[in-house]
């Protein structure tokens, strides 16, 4: 596959070897833990076609897992004044809405979506992004099972502890997906779901150690989005998330670029990102 989108690259290239495009499809086979070079390769595309919605909706979701929200929703907001009439790239800037904090604007927005598309398969997922995690459950509930084929225990018990938050429903979640982590037989595939059930439910203990001790470095660069949503908040406030950050691979884009990321700068900040990551080379 990879063989193949490098091959069009190429054909592309010698057609027009400026091709924004090209650019895009060449940051999509970058090292996933390189932010820096992907980063860049998706801005000059950008810069390149700043009134192409596709790309600023791509650069949106890139700047999202790169720590830079504020400018993420900024981009996604430009986006959808250039194609309103996508389904597509409203539902990533309501998503980006939604894991910046901004609940009520990503509530207005959703409302608008789902006049314009009632049941379109964009607005379904992102009314579901938005319930499942900040906002009704119950609305969420009848959306994940329109969606899901088999399984699904993990979900249903995030929504059913969000609907009854009590401490022993709680607590058999988080045993359901500690357990679940040390048993799967491919762990990157619910490293996901344990980091953002640790988060949205207390324990930034465990996003910590869990991070900081996983094999793959790749893998917690492929989560890093969820790293910089509200329920993270105290994980990014202890100096170790900058360990986690250089595990990614964030702290070289950061550090490169000298952008730091939105929450270093964030009231209630409790420590300066410059100086911890000296300290980490």
């Amino acid at each position: 596959m990879q063989a193949d989108l490098r091959r069009h690259i190429g054909q592309a290239r010698a057609i027009d070897p400026k091709m924004a495009e090209a650019s895009i499809a060449e940051a999509a086979l970058l090292p996933v833990r390189d932010f820096h070079a992907r980063g860049q390769a998706i801005s000059a595309a950008a810069a390149q076609k700043p009134d192409d919605p596709i790309i600023l909706d791509i650069l949106a979701s890139n700047l999202a897992a790169s720590g830079y929200l504020r400018d993420a929703v900024e981009t996604a907001s430009r986006a959808v004044t250039l194609d309103p009439l996508s389904p597509k790239i409203r539902s990533t800037y309501i998503t980006l809405l939604t894991y910046a904090g901004s609940f009520d604007a990503a509530k207005r927005e959703l409302r608008k979506a789902e006049k314009l598309w009632p049941g379109t398969a964009s607005v379904a997922d992102a009314q579901f992004r938005f319930h499942y995690r900040y906002g009704d459950p119950k609305i969420a509930r009848p959306l994940f099972e329109d969606r899901a084929n088999v399984g699904g225990r993990g979900p249903r018990l995030i929504m059913a502890t969000r609907e009854d938050p009590s401490p022993i429903r709680v607590q058999e979640l988080l045993n359901f997906v500690r357990e679940r982590l040390r048993n799967m037989e491919n762990p990157s595939a619910g490293i996901g779901f344990a980091i953002l059930a640790f988060g949205q439910f207390g324990q930034p203990e465990d996003v910590i150690s869990t991070l900081l001790s996983w094999p793959k470095t790749e893998d917690v660069a492929v989560i890093s989005e969820v790293l910089f949503r509200p329920e993270f908040t105290a994980t990014r406030r202890d100096k170790r998330f900058m360990m986690i950050a250089k595990r990614a691979g964030l702290l070289e884009l950061w550090q490169k670029s000298n952008e730091w990321p939105d929450f270093c700068s964030e009231p209630g900040q409790t420590y300066d990102c410059r100086a911890e990551a000296a300290k980490l080379g």
